[in-house]
């Protein structure tokens, strides 16, 4: 009977790698082929560093998961987590020095609303690496906040 349970725990624990690893693959293709990142109305060539970076990320965060599926380490995850916290602090820095957008004909009001999301973005990814660190410091990754916990 333990053994029953226990296969239906990993399996159960595997579901979510598994549908992670496809929705990653799919946005790195929705991301560089079909229909790929040019096609953004309000994004300008300059946007290209940060495409880039947007792909570095995923694909950590891919082969993170490809990796938990036949090893579930809770500081690899917290590892590779950090990992993904550092490019997305890179990532909205470079969205911020380049802003590679372009709103037409009401600039000013989008350009505010977007430096406010990317700042709130970087605050974000801060929080997260500095959970990430205290994860592999610690061996374990941090608890999931659940509505009960609010």
């Amino acid at each position: 009977m333990h053994r029953q349970a226990a296969r239906i725990r990993r399996r159960d624990e595997r579901m979510p790698a598994i549908a992670s690893l496809l929705g990653y693959a799919v946005v790195l293709v929705l991301l560089n082929v079909v229909p790929g990142w040019e096609v953004v109305p309000f994004l300008t060539p300059a946007a290209e560093h940060a495409v880039s970076l947007a792909n570095l990320a995923l694909i950590v965060m891919l082969v993170s998961r490809a990796i938990a599926l036949v090893e579930p380490s809770p500081r690899l995850r917290a590892a590779t987590r950090y990992a993904v916290a550092l490019i997305c602090l890179a990532l909205v820095a470079d969205l911020w020095t380049t802003f590679p957008f372009d709103f037409g004909s009401e600039p000013e009001s989008w350009a505010s609303a977007t430096r406010l999301v990317l700042s709130g973005l970087f605050v974000l990814a801060l929080i997260a690496g500095m959970r990430s660190a205290a994860g592999i410091v610690r061996g374990r990754t941090a608890p999931r906040l659940s509505a009960s916990h609010a």
